[in-house]
């Protein structure tokens, strides 16, 4: 029990900061030079599947660390 509820709180500390994905930053680089709605749509698909990626990748970091498993 008490471990449960330290993880929740450690969990809740650093989720805010690491599960950030700044998506817009990410669309905005990668729109440079851009000039088709094609494009612009192949870019925010790209943005999306990195941000998932990114927030996998770090929801497994935060599992291992703590020893439990995490689902999104």
């Amino acid at each position: 029990m008490f471990r449960a509820a330290f993880f929740a709180i450690g969990l809740s500390l650093v989720a805010e900061g690491a599960l950030s994905f700044d998506l817009n930053d990410c669309i905005i680089s990668g729109m440079k030079g851009v000039s088709s709605d094609i494009a612009a749509r192949q870019v925010r698909y790209a943005c999306d599947q990195k941000r998932l990626a990114f927030r996998q990748a770090r929801l497994d970091q935060i599992s291992q660390e703590f020893g439990e498993p995490l689902e999104a």
